[in-house]
């Protein structure tokens, strides 16, 4: 199986706002500062236990909806 692409600041966005979280909120999912939350959408490199952390988020279904069995 190969390795899904890195995720960059525009998707990070993409992926915040479609969730309906602020930076704040997704910060402290990741545990980091909002500053650094801004940084990365603002084009700042996503390191690799931030991008793990993220592809959790993408893969989850939003709150109040199922998975696709």
């Amino acid at each position: 199986m190969s390795e899904l692409p890195p995720i960059d600041g525009d998707y990070l966005k993409k992926l915040r706002k479609g969730r309906g979280w602020s930076q704040t909120q997704l910060a402290d999912y990741l545990g980091v500062s909002q500053a650094r939350i801004s940084k990365f959408e603002r084009g700042a490199k996503i390191g690799k236990p931030y991008q793990k952390l993220l592809m959790q988020l993408v893969l989850a279904p939003p709150e109040g909806k199922r998975a696709v069995q």
